[in-house]
């Protein structure tokens, strides 16, 4: 068996890719909003995925503990920029949702990172960047059902593209 890992292969370069814009994002809102890229992404989810209201659908699509998630939500509630209350169908659950102050930091965060993310296609042609697109579209879809035959039907659920 070679268990020699190849750098220059596909899976290493997504990954590379995916590990250095998840780092740029956490040091753009760490500095701009004092905000890490975990709080962003549960923010997003907040906003845009029915499910996410629920911590354990939070954990469950950042494949994370439930106590992490629960931690991170404890900070942005305590920072003003989520609101928690108790599910009236499941007493033991919480339901988050963003408050008005989290709405318009998650606004400027969100604006930022697409920015930011502008900059990374400067040498990209508008054919290249559509063909880019078009391929990331297609790996979504294979994503979601994945995901969902694994049994996170949380991630289909979400109205993000």
């Amino acid at each position: 068996m070679n268990l020699e890992v190849n750098q220059n292969s596909d899976s290493h370069k997504y990954h590379h890719i995916v590990g250095m814009a998840d780092l740029l994002a956490n040091k753009m809102l760490q500095e701009s909003f004092d905000l890490t890229y975990s709080q962003y992404l549960i923010m997003l989810g907040t906003k845009f995925c029915p499910d996410m209201t629920n911590q354990k659908f939070i954990a469950e699509s950042m494949g994370v503990t439930e106590a992490a998630v629960s931690k991170q939500v404890d900070n942005l509630f305590k920072a003003g920029l989520l609101d928690r209350k108790t599910n009236p169908d499941n007493r033991r659950q919480n339901v988050i949702e963003l408050t008005k102050k989290g709405e318009e930091v998650f606004v400027k965060a969100h604006t930022l990172l697409t920015s930011a993310w502008e900059t990374l296609f400067v040498d990209v042609t508008k054919e290249e960047r559509k063909a880019f697109n078009t391929v990331m579209d297609k790996m979504s879809v294979v994503l979601i059902n994945e995901m969902t035959r694994l049994g996170h039907h949380s991630v289909a659920n979400c109205n993000i593209k």
